[in-house]
């Protein structure tokens, strides 16, 4: 008999429809895998399953409302495979942190969390962050404080529409990352859309 799978994912989005459609289809195929969804927003489940044509959430996805390092710590110790945060500090982080005017509060914020994922992975289990590429250098830096080992695989414009992570999917194309250079640094800015290509950082012990 194979193990469960535990999966949490943060940021997941007030419409997690990566999420529920994952979680439906393990479900479908009698996989053991338990699904958790985490966002600082409310969660409009139930509104996401009329836009999927579903009638029911499935069993095996649950979801809370939180914030992400309050609600990593909360895990048992060694009771996740699979930790995915996609583009969790590109978000809602770093525009706090940019309100805030405080330097590092983005990297302080990060730290702490994949401290508390790494408390929280079973054996050989994994923390993984859907990043811009131009971040990739600072949060593989973030991991080694935090104990981790990490590497990073670019994803493919393919990969990226059918990621979990609603930002990641928004990113997934030439003509969008433009768009959002454009509106986030302005047209002259020096930061290219290469920059904001979507890595996957993966994080292990």
């Amino acid at each position: 008999m194979p193990r469960p799978r535990e999966i949490a994912e943060f940021g997941c989005h007030k419409r997690p429809i990566g999420l529920i459609k994952l979680a439906q289809k393990s479900e479908s195929k009698g996989k053991k895998r338990q699904f958790v969804g985490v966002d600082i927003d409310s969660i409009q489940a139930e509104r996401t399953l009329r836009r999927l044509g579903l009638k029911k959430i499935p069993s095996n996805v649950s979801f809370v409302k939180g914030d992400a390092v309050r609600e990593v710590e909360k895990f048992a110790p060694q009771s996740k495979d699979l930790i995915f945060a996609g583009n969790l500090f590109t978000g809602g982080y770093s525009n706090l942190g940019v309100l805030m005017g405080i330097y590092g509060a983005v990297e302080r914020e990060a730290l702490k969390f994949l401290v508390g994922a790494k408390r929280a992975l079973k054996i050989n289990g994994r923390v993984v962050f859907i990043q811009h590429a131009m971040d990739a250098e600072v949060f593989k830096s973030l991991g080694k404080q935090a104990g981790l080992k990490s590497h990073v695989v670019e994803l493919t414009e393919k990969q990226a529409q059918e990621s979990l992570a609603y930002y990641t999917r928004r990113i997934s194309s030439e003509n969008r990352r433009v768009k959002i250079r454009n509106h986030l640094y302005g047209s002259k800015s020096t930061i290219s859309s290469a920059d904001l290509k979507p890595v996957a950082i993966i994080f292990r012990e």
